[in-house]
């Protein structure tokens, strides 16, 4: 279980991914006013009913590392993706594992700025991330074409945290780009079943065809996993307090409900201060 401190609303928080136990739960609620849980086994959640002022559906595709290597690959979509790990595997494509420099970083926050989906990642944040986290990147022809930063709860779970890659509107990456961040994520699986893990998370889903997300939910499950819903849970244990942020809590969701313009969304998206008012 990965572990860090943050702050929500200005109250000290602690943020726990994959707690598996009460037990696990229970020093957290005396060290912090507030407790926030990543992906939360459902039973989990039911047992700790009592604690939560805010549940978050969440759903992400799990992909089960104990077969050999040969029906892992057996598992992945013939067309879009084993076809496309092939294309990559015959270009000239290499992979690196926690190298030293920013070429990860920067292709990440590439994408946040042409996506515009949170702040890019700053220098301090970064060096935050390198500890208990695995950054993979995939370069072509020396050029950085996919980075991964991977959250390591050995040997339990891999999960994907940030992902990023080149601009499939430039013509001349546009070929090679999807290839090369498919080769990236068939490495890491192979990676992470060799170094004993048991499961390889793709960092959530989104199944509504409507939603914008849609596609990369498509890619994503294209690698043969199964969908899991693990429930991203808010707990505070003073009963005031408690109370307090579940009204707080209902009042961001009725703004999440407005329909704010969609230009303006987009700008509120990269303002953190901003941006929490919608989670």
């Amino acid at each position: 279980m990965f572990v860090h401190k943050g702050t929500y609303f200005g109250k000290d928080l602690i943020v726990a991914w994959g707690p598996q136990s009460a037990q696990d739960v229970a020093p957290f609620l005396d060290q912090a006013p507030v407790v926030m849980l990543w992906q939360c086994p459902a039973s989990l959640a039911r047992e700790l009913d009592h604690w939560v002022f805010r549940r978050m559906p969440f759903r992400t595709p799990l992909i089960d590392l104990s077969p050999d290597e040969d029906q892992l690959w057996q598992k992945l979509e013939p067309k879009s993706c084993r076809y496309e790990i092939r294309k990559a595997q015959k270009a000239d494509c290499a992979i690196s594992l926690n190298e030293k420099g920013d070429a990860a970083r920067l292709l990440i926050n590439n994408s946040i700025r042409r996506l515009r989906y949170r702040a890019e990642l700053g220098e301090s944040e970064w060096q935050a991330l390198l500890p208990a986290h695995d950054i993979f990147l995939c370069r072509w022809q020396t050029i950085p074409m996919a980075a991964h930063v991977i959250l390591r709860d050995h040997p339990r779970r891999a999960r994907l945290l940030l992902s990023g890659g080149e601009d499939r509107n430039n013509e001349r990456f546009r070929a090679i780009v999807g290839p090369c961040n498919r080769l990236l994520h068939w490495h890491e699986l192979r990676h992470y079943k060799a170094e004993g893990f048991g499961t390889y998370d793709f960092g959530g889903c989104d199944l509504d065809k409507k939603s914008p997300h849609y596609s990369n939910s498509q890619f994503k499950l294209s690698f043969g996993g199964v969908v899991a819903e693990e429930p991203v849970l808010y707990l505070a244990k003073n009963p005031a307090l408690r109370a307090f942020l579940r009204a707080r809590s209902a009042a961001q969701s009725a703004l999440r409900k407005v329909p704010w313009p969609e230009a303006w969304l987009e700008a509120v998206r990269t303002r953190p201060k901003l941006t929490s008012l919608f989670r």
